[in-house]
Formats: structure tokens, C-alpha cells, sequence
């Protein structure tokens, strides 16, 4: 009953267009399970509620809510970024729609296949931040656009900005939880 209230709640306060951010992950047991089994971590690592931080958010107004987990801690997280994840429900399961690294995640107003587009920030250095753009296609997000801003030059308010020097599609190709220390600069 008490996760039913919750789930209650959550839907409605996301559908309204907040996101809903949870100290402790809360998440069904289904994907609790996939959670553990997709970020594969050292037996010596605390307990996935510790090493997790979840929020629950809209990103098509006509699929149910997703769920945005972001790793915490010496196996989730290093020095400046930490694994993002997103999953989606699908009928009775939930599939993983993203897998990056980054510090931060937020929603864009344009669409494609009727998800928001999304925004990936990382750290690659003190002054350095990575700003990549994810579209949905069709069945998971992959990466469409990288933008490496340089607060050095120019300075603020006014930062450079600049297209990614490296091979950012690539270091997108492979799975990233095994690679949360690799900045995304290399």
C-alpha cells in the first residue's frame, strides 16, 4: 500500500513536469534487480540504496515515467563524474535507454520520436566541461552533438565554446559503468 501512495505521488507531481529527486533510491524490485545487474560493482562496495540516487522524471508525455539513477560513492562516482543511468518502462519491465558518464543531466525542449532530447554534462578538467546531447532513436538515447566548453578562455560570462576535439562518439560505443573513472576527455 505505502509504495502504491508513492508511486501515486510521484506520477502526479512528474506529471505536472517536475522531476522527483529521492535521498534514498526508491525503486520497484524489478528494476532494483536490473539496476544491480547492469552496474556489476566489487563485492566489497556498499549496498546498491547507498551507492544509488534516484529521480523519477517525464521524458515522453506519452510513455509512463522514467527513472534516472545516478551512481554515488568510491564504486559508482569518481573524482568529478559519476555513472547516469535512464530507464524506461516497457508493459511490465524496464529496459535501460541510456548509460553515460557525466556530473549532471537535464531535459531539453526539442523532441525526437517523441522523447526530450537531453543534456550530459561532465567535468574533463577543472576548467574544461562537456556538454553532450542525446536524442532518443526510437528505442534508446545515443549521442548527436559535443560541445566542450572552455572557462579559461574568455572567461566567465562569457566561456568558450567549441565543438569536442576527441573521439566523443566512440568513447559513447561501449558500456560505461566498468569506466567510471575515465574522464570523458582522453
Amino acid at each position: 500500500m505505502r509504495a502504491l501512495v508513492c508511486l501515486a505521488l510521484v506520477s502526479i507531481c512528474v506529471a505536472f513536469g517536475q522531476s522527483i529527486s529521492t535521498k534514498r533510491a526508491y525503486l520497484p524490485s524489478a528494476l532494483a534487480a536490473q539496476v544491480k545487474a547492469d552496474t556489476e560493482v566489487d563485492a566489497d562496495c556498499p549496498p546498491l540504496a547507498e551507492s544509488v540516487a534516484t529521480t523519477w522524471l517525464r521524458l515522453s508525455r506519452l510513455d509512463p515515467l522514467s527513472v534516472r539513477v545516478d551512481g554515488r560513492g568510491p564504486c559508482l562516482e569518481g573524482a568529478n563524474n559519476r555513472t547516469i543511468l535512464l530507464y524506461a518502462r516497457s508493459g511490465d519491465a524496464w529496459r535501460k535507454v541510456l548509460e553515460t558518464v557525466g556530473n549532471g543531466l537535464r531535459r531539453l525542449p526539442d523532441e525526437h520520436h517523441g522523447w526530450r532530447d537531453i543534456e550530459v554534462l561532465g567535468h574533463s578538467d577543472a576548467f574544461m566541461t562537456v556538454h553532450y546531447i542525446f536524442r532518443f532513436e526510437g528505442r534508446e538515447y545515443k549521442p548527436a552533438e559535443c560541445a566542450e566548453i572552455d572557462n579559461t578562455v574568455g572567461g566567465p560570462p562569457r566561456p568558450k565554446r567549441q565543438p569536442c576535439s576527441f573521439d566523443w562518439k566512440a568513447s559513447h560505443d561501449q558500456p560505461t559503468t566498468s569506466r567510471v573513472e575515465t574522464e570523458p576527455r582522453q
